[in-house]
């Protein structure tokens, strides 16, 4: 059975990671990392914090924003992001995109915006961090933008910032770019350890996909229950 190129790396990557794992007492994982996709049997840990797994995670997610796109008539890419308060206070942040972009789907505002499909990522920008989805969404030509931002900035609280990238010209690329793994599964030293602790401790088990339904399939949905 042929391999993918990822299980051909000489396993620097992996080593590097395994590394910083155990420096963050995550022994468990380190080994899983470490093993993964190592002969004889070529197991793979699955883990999104495995520098070889997370491509194969990314490739899935690009997959289902692919089909979600492919589907809209006039896709727009939005870009939507909050502030850390501190630091260290990246759950809150990431708490505070999840639950404003939840309260922002049921807003009059955005009544001319259909299917939306986008990844939560965590980007580290000086002593703060940044979390934010490149949001894909099937706009109606309609939608007032400056007043989605005004409503975005209340919902989103500290650093809450709306910009409209413009349409979309390559659905293929989009999807790449809008679930790229590097911001949830960094090169391994990139960040200070207690930095990287921090995010892996985030964002574990936390659902990162972002997937607003057409509005008539919303009301169907719950005049189903």
């Amino acid at each position: 059975m042929a391999r993918s190129s990822t299980d051909d790396l000489d396993g620097s990557l992996q080593t590097a990671r395994a590394e910083e794992l155990r420096r963050l007492g995550a022994t468990y994982a380190a080994r899983a990392v470490e093993l993964c996709c190592t002969a004889p049997v070529w197991w793979r840990c699955g883990r999104r914090e495995c520098p070889r797994c997370a491509s194969g995670h990314a490739a899935r997610y690009a997959a289902i924003a692919l089909a979600s796109i492919e589907g809209m008539r006039r896709p727009v890419v939005v870009l939507l992001g909050v502030e850390s308060c501190g630091p260290l206070d990246l759950g809150d942040a990431v708490e505070r995109l999840r639950r404003g972009l939840r309260a922002l789907r049921r807003r009059v505002v955005t009544r001319g915006v259909g299917a939306a499909v986008g990844l939560v990522e965590c980007e580290r920008r000086g002593s703060a961090w940044r979390p934010h989805v490149h949001l894909v969404c099937d706009a109606e030509p309609g939608v007032d933008w400056g007043r989605v931002a005004a409503e975005w900035r209340l919902l989103g609280g500290h650093g809450a910032v709306l910009s409209v990238d413009g349409p979309v010209r390559s659905a293929g690329a989009i999807a790449a770019y809008a679930t790229k793994a590097r911001t949830w599964c960094p090169e391994p030293g990139s960040l200070p350890p207690r930095v990287y602790g921090q995010l892996r401790g985030v964002l574990h088990g936390r659902r990162l996909l972002v997937e607003w339904r057409p509005r008539a399939a919303e009301r169907s949905a719950r005049c189903d229950r």
